[in-house]
């Protein structure tokens, strides 16, 4: 159902509800439904374009959802909604990632004495297990033993390809393309023209490190925090005008950056940010075996440092153990420099565990944070966001697993005044994002809104 859609005009307010129904027909009186909606830009043939802005959606947990945009753009528009998975599936993937101990997802280890084990954050059988948890740090990590007398030596390899989940997500009725599973709902697809001009929207004000946390606002997560225009991000927030990334080695001199994080991070410390800064990589800076190894980078000229290091276990990823540094680690070895800029992203490898998980290894990382802080009280540290796909894995089955991560540790950093967010799931909700690897034009948009708060003078 679509509220005022006659007249629009640019800052209008689109908005609109839900009512969700059950597999009998019957309206729903409960919530828990997982949607996806997003306006999109047509061109002049009327077809999509990769312009558009997230559609929020509030959940009334009545079985209705209020929905609502802004209106960033002139000319035609399209309204997409998707019901990407019913609250019966979204109950059956709680209930799947709760239950640790009977279904695993188990990692193949190599140690110093030769042995090949299994490991994970937890083992059913305590008894055989060996203990590598450092609980101080929110690190849980043990790997199971031949025998009761056998050793616990030193872990020195972590072998390739996990062994396949013990029928987790295994209930197929669930995920039906357009049965039950990223469904169109009725009344999507309407189209809308749109009088007025692009200026009516845009922020003037400054972008500071707080900004990415001011659009948090639980349980009325209801305004989107930017859109795409011409193929570029433009925040609502502030204004993160289009940088000169030649002036961006006069902004970043005498700077380390590190990026700390999955796969999805290491895209940034290989974007043309690199190229703007014309930094140079050490020796491990090249495709190898384990893609997960430190990597780092230097212009002597500005005296400008990039470094990237990848999160602990579970990571599901070959490599020696120095491929895999916990977090807290990385951040404890961070020293000197007052000029200091750290992203961080930890959760596509958490997805099919239960919360506490991620939230026992949030703990160590927000202690770690603060030490940081204390050390070196100009840093700047970013959160950054997940990543909105439409394309399930062995690694990611769901958006829906992703996005409780993301709102889970938003929520836990939040009381940091000096930790920002950068959205990078609302950067991802309007495009046609199928791959939890956002393509290279993607990352430069989250560069660029990146450089808006470390940089905003330029």
């Amino acid at each position: 159902m679509l509220r005022n859609s006659n007249n629009l005009k640019v800052g209008d307010k689109l908005a609109g509800s839900i009512q969700a129904m059950d597999f009998r027909g019957k309206a729903k009186t409960h919530g828990g439904d997982h949607f996806r909606a997003r306006l999109v830009k047509l061109n002049e043939f009327g077809r999509i374009t990769e312009d558009g802005i997230a559609v929020m959606v509030k959940d009334n947990m009545n079985g209705t959802y209020a929905w609502n945009t802004i209106i960033s753009w002139p000319g035609r528009s399209k309204l997409i909604i998707e019901l990407v998975h019913s609250s019966e599936a979204v109950v059956d993937m709680v209930l799947q990632t709760a239950s640790q101990e009977n279904k695993q997802r188990l990692f193949l280890a190599q140690l110093s004495n030769g042995a090949a084990v299994n490991c994970d954050i937890v083992l059913r059988d305590k008894s055989l297990a060996c203990d590598y948890s450092r609980p101080e740090n929110g690190i849980t990590w043990t790997c199971k033993k031949m025998s009761v007398n056998s050793s616990c030596s030193e872990i020195v390899m972590r072998n390739k390809n996990p062994q396949k989940p013990d029928g987790r997500f295994e209930n197929k009725e669930f995920f039906q393309e357009n049965i039950t599973w990223q469904v169109e709902l009725k009344n999507s697809g309407q189209t809308f023209v749109v009088k007025g001009d692009i200026r009516d929207t845009k922020s003037t004000e400054k972008c500071d490190l707080s900004t990415g946390m001011r659009s948090l606002i639980y349980p009325n997560y209801y305004r989107p925090s930017g859109f795409y225009y011409q193929g570029r991000w433009i925040s609502l927030l502030c204004d993160n005008k289009q940088r000169d990334l030649k002036r961006v080695q006069n902004c970043l001199q005498n700077t380390s950056v590190y990026f700390i994080g999955d796969s999805t991070m290491r895209q940034w410390y290989f974007s043309r940010l690199r190229l703007a800064l014309k930094v140079d990589g050490s020796a491990s800076d090249v495709k190898g075996k384990y893609w997960s190894l430190p990597q780092n980078s230097f212009n002597k000229e500005y005296h400008i440092e990039l470094h990237y290091r990848a999160h602990g276990d579970p990571l599901y990823n070959p490599g020696p153990p120095s491929s895999r540094p916990y977090v807290v680690d990385s951040l404890k070895s961070i020293t000197g420099n007052s000029k200091t800029v750290v992203v961080l992203n930890i959760g596509a490898h958490f997805l099919l565990y239960d919360p506490s998980v991620i939230l026992q290894r949030a703990a160590g990382i927000k202690n770690a944070l603060i030490d940081l802080h204390k050390r070196l009280p100009n840093v700047k540290i970013f959160l950054r966001g997940s990543i909105r796909y439409k394309k399930t894995s062995q690694l990611c089955p769901s958006e829906w697993l992703y996005m409780r991560t993301d709102r889970i540790l938003r929520w836990y950093f939040s009381d940091l005044p000096y930790v920002g967010y950068i959205d990078t799931w609302e950067m991802t909700t309007p495009l046609p994002q199928n791959n939890v690897h956002a393509g290279s034009e993607t990352i430069d948009q989250f560069i660029s809104l990146f450089l808006s708060y470390t940089c905003p003078d330029i």
